[in-house]
């Protein structure tokens, strides 16, 4: 298997998963919500006080405050074009930019945090956002330009979302009312690709930079309460193919963060 995944797993911490082998970085205490890549990252720490967003080198294991926060519910979305990364707090987007260390709010978009982390995407543009709404009991994913406020809905009974690196295709997955079934919408022509069937709610989703593999976790015994191991899974959108690639070793504990 040629795709690479970078994931956190809490008895473990940052690990990467490549060529059926796991390394170790023993960064641990991040919350999942971040950007990686090949040696930074970027997420959320707290001290159990303070929230933080933090840059971590992690060939040098070294830790640098970037920006307080108050939630730390959000997805954090790098734009390698700006050097700036977006994020989410008390309902408004922010951008920081890691050039000038300046914060910008961008928009009080009005997203709140639901069961998982909040999703959302930026385009690199900055005129355009994709982000899950709620609707009474439900969140639908909706998109929204910022110029004149207006709205249009993508999917609905929805509880997560990622985006393809050109933000052209959307992977989302339904609720628990519609068996957390994964879909690959491509936003060119508003066709669903792929569905994938997956018995629980997964930890987090992701998708390859092009486009071609899904990455998404599933609980062992069905169900994230009861014992049991977290696994991986990559689902290969050229043939169908669906496979498990990484178990934990205790359970509820691996979050997606990347996958190239």
């Amino acid at each position: 298997m040629d795709t690479k995944i970078t994931f956190y797993d809490s008895s473990k911490g940052i690990c990467s998963f490549y060529d059926n082998a796991v390394t170790n970085y023993n960064i641990q205490n991040i919350n999942s919500a971040f950007y990686i890549d090949d040696n930074t990252l970027i997420g959320y720490k707290s001290d159990g006080s303070q929230n933080k967003i933090v840059r971590i080198t992690i060939s040098t294991n070294t830790v640098e405050p970037l920006v307080d926060v108050k939630e730390i519910h959000s997805r954090i979305i790098y734009n390698p074009g700006l050097n700036a990364f977006y994020y989410v707090d008390y309902s408004k987007l922010y951008k920081y930019d890691l050039t000038s260390s300046n914060v910008i709010e961008l928009s009080d978009c009005n997203i709140k945090a639901n069961s998982s982390f909040d999703s959302f995407y930026v385009s690199e543009d900055e005129q355009r956002i994709i982000y899950l709404k709620q609707e009474k009991s439900s969140f639908n994913i909706v998109l929204k330009i910022l110029s004149d406020g207006t709205e249009e809905l993508l999917a609905d009974n929805s509880c997560q979302f990622t985006m393809s690196e050109d933000g052209m295709h959307l992977v989302y997955q339904k609720s628990g009312s519609e068996n957390f079934t994964i879909y690959v919408l491509n936003l060119n022509n508003n066709t669903v690709e792929s569905k994938i069937k997956c018995n629980t709610s997964s930890n987090g989703l992701a998708i390859s930079d092009n486009g071609d593999k899904i990455v998404y976790t599933s609980h062992e015994s069905g169900w994230f309460y009861e014992n049991g191991k977290d696994l991986i899974h990559v689902f290969d959108a050229n043939n169908n193919e669906d496979n498990v690639v990484y178990k934990s070793e205790s359970s509820a504990t691996i979050k997606i963060l990347h996958c190239k």
